[in-house]
């Protein structure tokens, strides 16, 4: 009957993924990692190494071939991913997904077999959880933040053993063999992981021949999950350094380790924005002090290697925050390891005064778990509406595109944005990092046109194509991202009149025409051009004068005049 409390946090996760709304082509990175999984189908290397997530890319394989095998399809698996890839993403979400709640229901099951503490296993799976960030990514992505969830319930499984076997004085060897394994998966699934392996070398200390054994197994363990991309290795320790040695984000910016003005900042943005997170740092550096005062006047009824499991912890979550505050742009799944490592610092806590204060009776220590669970909920119970609200909200405008794209099939759509949840871009973008399928997509996919904003070019797929021949009917629609000013200017300096057709919070198509190409319309606005000029005595005036300044008749500059608008302004 015990086991089956484990269930809880499972089939909680379970019914948060079952109401909150899953929106499909979600290009970045999610779309990296499917094109690269299906190069490994194709026998092909992948080629996307960046976080490095070669572990989602292996895991993207497996997944495009069970589905493949299991529905009907009428072409290769190239062909058959290409043309539907929503079908194939939304079934790697569904597998990654039941994979994490998998991993949750076997750490708790192996955390309490060990411990015989039932509220210390529930606790334990919560921990990646707390955070609504951490809840959401695990539901709606594929991607290596929501991969991070399975390594952090490992390794607090992992932790939570070797604490176990510490205190009752057993052999610890297998763990100092699985925590370097598991920290050399965990590094090639993201590097945002580092502060995790504190912990095992923080209790290593400075034995020279420990530390040589656990980085010696972490770096071959690296590199066997790391194999499908030994070829691109030169790129990927290049991008390590440059991350470490440039302050700004993706290792860009400034040679500089840090930037100080940036780096407070985003430190003081992190502890300002999360607020459980911070009130449950507070309360651990609280404790701690207590913790240590009870340890020197010899009061502690606690065992002290939890005190240093607890202490140790605090260091990795402090610099798990100094880690992540270097190239912080405000996206808050860069905290996920911060978040589970707060979570679990937090609960060794509740350990600690539960061995204090000598709360053996379980029902005791229930009541105080589950106030710990109410608690974490009713602060973050903003952040939890928040992620949800934002989810539905996001589907339903993308929902609101895609009618208005469907009753307006006369145009040819060019896609003009990253984000954009538009099955075209999705592709682009994966194709950007697996360098495989181009000829393919051009020939399932020859009306796929794209907008690239920086050098003002436009596309179909990689092939530079002339604007001309985009028009339909003399217009086209840009699609998905407004427009700034100075790029509606350029289009405008350019001949073309601009237009909003439709907008929401977070999408927008404008009506793009060249007047220009349909001669007798053209002749037909600068008429009219100059019927309002001739109208308006001050701007006659002004061209009269300029007429005599260049000494042609006042006619033609009047003419010269309204074609110059209608270039310039398109109306």
């Amino acid at each position: 009957m015990s086991y089956l409390l484990l269930l809880i946090i499972p089939l909680l996760v379970v019914i948060y993924q079952q109401h909150i709304e899953k929106n499909i082509y979600c290009s970045d990175p999610d779309y990296a990692y499917i094109l690269n999984g299906l190069n490994i189908n194709m026998h092909k290397l992948p080629l996307y190494c960046d976080h490095p997530g070669v572990p989602l890319t292996i895991f993207s394989a497996a997944g495009i071939r069970l589905t493949y095998w299991l529905h009907e399809k009428s072409a290769d698996i190239q062909t058959d991913v290409l043309l539907h890839p929503a079908y194939y993403e939304i079934r790697l979400q569904l597998m990654l997904f039941f994979l994490i709640v998998a991993v949750t229901l076997f750490s708790g099951y192996g955390i309490y077999k060990k411990s015989k503490n039932l509220n210390l296993a529930i606790a334990s799976q919560s921990a990646p959880f707390l955070f609504s960030t951490s809840l959401t990514i695990s539901s709606v992505s594929f991607m290596p933040d929501a991969m991070l969830i399975i390594i952090l319930q490992l390794f607090i499984l992992l932790i939570i053993q070797y604490g176990v076997k510490k205190i009752n004085n057993e052999d610890t060897t297998k763990e100092l063999w699985l925590f370097p394994i598991l920290s050399g998966l965990a590094l090639s699934v993201k590097l945002i992981v580092l502060p995790i392996l504190l912990l095992p070398i923080l209790f290593i200390g400075f034995n020279i021949k420990k530390l040589v054994k656990f980085f010696s197994i972490t770096a071959l363990s690296f590199i066997i999950f790391t194999l499908p991309v030994i070829k691109q290795y030169p790129y990927m320790f290049n991008w390590f350094l440059s991350l470490f040695t440039h302050s700004g984000i993706y290792g860009g910016g400034s040679t500089t380790i840090i930037n100080p003005d940036t780096y407070y900042k985003n430190i003081i943005f992190i502890i300002s924005n999360n607020n459980l997170m911070t009130v449950f740092m507070i309360l651990s550096l609280v404790w701690l002090i207590y913790f240590y005062y009870l340890k020197r006047t010899g009061r502690n009824h606690y065992n002290t290697f939890v005190f240093k499991l607890f202490f140790y912890s605090i260091i990795t979550q402090i610099v798990s925050i100094l880690i992540v505050s270097k190239s912080f742009d405000g996206k808050s799944y860069y905290l996920i390891v911060t978040y589970a490592l707060t979570a679990l610092t937090f609960i060794i806590a509740c350990v600690l005064i539960s061995m204090q204060f000598r709360f053996r009776n379980h029902l005791i220590q229930l009541i105080f778990l589950s106030s710990l669970m109410v608690f974490c909920i009713l602060v973050n119970l903003k952040n939890y509406k928040v992620d949800f609200l934002g989810q539905s909200m996001t589907k339903i405008e993308c929902d609101e595109l895609q009618k208005f794209l469907e009753n307006n099939s006369e145009y040819n759509i060019v896609t003009n944005a990253s984000y954009s949840l538009n099955k075209n871009y999705a592709l682009l973008f994966g194709l950007a990092f697996s360098r495989v399928h181009e000829n393919r997509l051009m020939q399932l996919y020859p009306k796929a046109y794209f907008y690239n904003v920086i050098p003002e070019k436009f596309t179909n797929w990689y092939k530079e194509v002339p604007i001309n021949s985009m028009f339909k009917n003399n217009k086209m629609l840009l699609v998905d991202r407004y427009l700034s000013d100075q790029e509606e200017a350029n289009f405008i300096k350019n001949g073309y009149a601009v237009k909003l057709l439709f907008s929401n919070r977070i999408k927008a198509v404008y009506e793009l025409a060249n007047y220009k190409f349909e001669t007798g319309n053209y002749e037909v606005l600068i008429k009219d051009k100059i019927k309002k000029i001739y109208s308006d005595k001050k701007w006659l005036n002004a061209i009269r004068e300029k007429s005599l300044q260049k000494g042609i008749s006042l006619d033609s500059m009047v003419y010269l005049d309204a074609k110059w608008m209608i270039d310039t302004y398109g109306k």
